[in-house]
């Protein structure tokens, strides 16, 4: 199986599994798997109602996400992501940043989001395994 490539918002390919390239990873807090049961939804923060950009919430961390989304994002973007579990009467809304964006060798998008502010150890059990 050919190695998996992605494409940065700086416009080079970079190999996934090749440390040389990959760009460093810099996360202050360990990233998670997400429930079956994790919903999201991300816009781009405006005047009126955005469009969804997301597809799917890849893992969750308390200070950030990895989003699988409909287009490219621009680093440095503000965006809202609402985060729910399907069944449950709370969602959590948490403003953040575009910390980077790359497309896949297949052509999908890739979107690592930097919280505003840390998510609660408590809304992160209930949405991840921890």
């Amino acid at each position: 199986m050919p190695a998996r490539s992605m494409l940065s918002s700086d416009g080079e390919t970079f190999a996934m599994s090749d440390p040389q390239t990959r760009p460093s990873d810099t996360r202050a807090c360990r990233r998670m798997q997400v429930k079956w049961t994790t919903k999201v939804v991300c816009r781009k923060v405006s005047h009126g109602l955005a469009p969804n950009l997301a597809l799917a919430v890849l893992d969750l961390s308390q200070t950030g996400t990895r989003l699988a989304v409909k287009v490219a994002l621009t680093r440095g973007d503000e965006v809202e992501v609402t985060l729910e579990r399907i069944g449950s009467q709370r969602a959590v809304k948490i403003p953040a940043r575009v910390a980077w964006s790359a497309q896949t060798a297949d052509g999908d998008y890739r979107a690592g989001l930097a919280f505003d502010r840390q998510l609660d150890y408590y809304d992160l059990t209930c949405l991840a395994y921890v």
